[in-house]
């Protein structure tokens, strides 16, 4: 009988910490697809970027340089349709210069450093001449110290 009693209770504590263990996950793909769902259907520039971010607050680098390269694929195409309104106006540069060096920190970090280099040279070419940056070192310590500063934690 005692034994019968110990093996219900494992039984019923095991059914309990794989609810709670469940119910922990959903909610992490619930905040997880929620924000991917919000990144897809942004056609706010501001909030491209803050959207990705979320998604790499998640801690997976690969669903991070997705929601990234989604984010500069937006910014590219806005860049198409501003620029020739307005060839004075460079804030797209700059936005995507950070999200490319951004990419290229996760490639890098990830051991795919021909893509790194790739995304490094796209944000090089596209950092403003008064930032007196071209290095991949000086894009990295940039984007850290954003980082940094925005205290953006769980960044892959």
């Amino acid at each position: 009988m005692r034994n019968v009693k110990r093996n219900l209770l494992f039984l019923a504590l095991l059914v309990i910490g794989i609810i709670i263990g469940a119910a922990g996950s959903s909610i992490y793909w619930i905040k997880f697809f929620g924000t991917y769902t919000e990144l897809m259907g942004s056609n706010n520039i501001s909030d491209l970027t803050n959207f990705a971010l979320k998604i790499c607050e998640t801690g997976n680098s690969n669903s991070c340089i997705v929601a990234l390269n989604y984010s500069a694929n937006k910014l590219e195409m806005y860049q198409r349709i501003i620029t020739p309104k307005d060839p004075n106006y460079t804030g797209l540069n700059i936005d995507l210069a950070l999200t490319y060096a951004r990419i290229g920190v996760l490639y890098e970090k990830d051991g795919k450093h021909d893509l790194a280099e790739q995304e490094y040279q796209k944000a090089l070419r596209l950092v403003p001449k008064k930032w007196n940056m071209n290095s991949e070192k000086q894009l990295k310590d940039m984007i850290e110290k954003i980082d940094r500063n925005a205290h953006l934690v769980g960044l892959p």
